[in-house]
């Protein structure tokens, strides 16, 4: 189950993308909200959420501005907004998704998706660096023995006996 949390300075909005996320979106569960965004810049490090749904335009701190206020952060951007001309600058910062308000269901679960997707394609791609990355150290354990057919590399413990 995917942890996500709100930031949105319209608790209405709030509590509608609540509704729609508990009602239409199973595997992800709201663990935080906030309509103050400066008390969400302290919060959202420690609840540790994989997704975040951000509003833009906010009283005191903007959504982008909260973003790059932040320390490093492993979660997912959705931007939920009235506003529309923000979605290049919102997808020049890698937001998976950017919805307008009111909310359509439907954007909201291929937006869900694609999140998804994305995890699971970043999965992929861990484990695969991980694979590369043991076969590389396995090779660095193992020993070159020129030969008059080319190198051979060997582990040491398949030595039995050596002469030159």
């Amino acid at each position: 189950m995917l942890r996500a949390v709100i930031v949105d300075d319209e608790q209405n909005a709030v509590k509608t993308l609540e509704w729609e996320v508990n009602n239409h979106c199973p595997d992800i569960e709201v663990v935080a909200s906030w309509s103050n965004p400066v008390e969400a810049l302290q919060m959202i490090p420690q609840v540790n959420p994989d997704i975040l749904f951000l509003d833009i335009e906010m009283p005191r701190l903007n959504g982008f501005d909260l973003l790059h206020k932040l320390p490093a952060n492993n979660f997912d951007v959705i931007f939920i907004t009235a506003y529309d001309e923000y979605a290049v600058k919102a997808f020049r910062i890698n937001a998976v998704d950017y919805l307008l308000k009111p909310i359509i269901t439907s954007d909201l679960v291929e937006a869900i998706k694609r999140v998804k997707i994305k995890r699971s394609l970043e999965e992929k791609t861990s484990q695969d660096k991980s694979q590369q990355l043991e076969k590389l150290r396995l090779s660095f354990n193992k020993i070159s023995l020129s030969s008059s057919e080319g190198i051979e590399f060997v582990f040491p413990y398949e030595i039995i006996y050596c002469k030159s």
